[in-house]
């Protein structure tokens, strides 16, 4: 009868250990991502695309992926590219056609993952921005 209780109260522990590890948090931080110029390089069919990532948590603006996108139906991405460690980026990929509208996407970024955490930087778009700028 000793190693029926032994055994029950090692079954009870172990499933108190597990829900405790079951149950840490999941932490999101918020940034945003604009597009500061969208231009036309001279006669050419290209653009120059330059934005930033901005966020209360350092680590959401460093080394993010940012992607361009033109506002087609179906959208097009116009490329990708990294922010530096100030939250900048900067992109060379095809220009739309003027008067068109481009945006850009700050994709999730995983900060901390094991098995009681995860934060990360949420996904963001930012406003629709007609092209050329200025």
């Amino acid at each position: 009868m000793r190693i029926g209780k032994l055994t029950v109260l090692a079954g009870l522990l172990a499933l108190v250990v597990g829900s405790v590890t079951a149950f840490g948090h999941v932490k999101s931080f918020s940034s945003t991502v604009k597009i500061d110029r969208a231009e036309r390089i001279g006669q050419t069919q290209s653009g120059r695309y330059a934005g930033e990532v901005s966020s209360a948590r350092e680590r959401c603006k460093v080394d993010r992926r940012v992607q361009v996108w033109h506002d087609s139906d179906p959208p097009f991405r116009i490329g990708t590219t990294m922010t530096n460690a100030q939250g900048k980026w900067r992109l060379t990929g095809p220009a739309p056609p003027n008067g068109d509208h481009v945006y850009a996407v700050a994709a999730r970024k995983t900060l901390l993952r094991n098995a009681r955490h995860r934060h990360r930087c949420r996904r963001e778009l930012s406003q629709l921005v007609k092209f050329p700028t200025g």
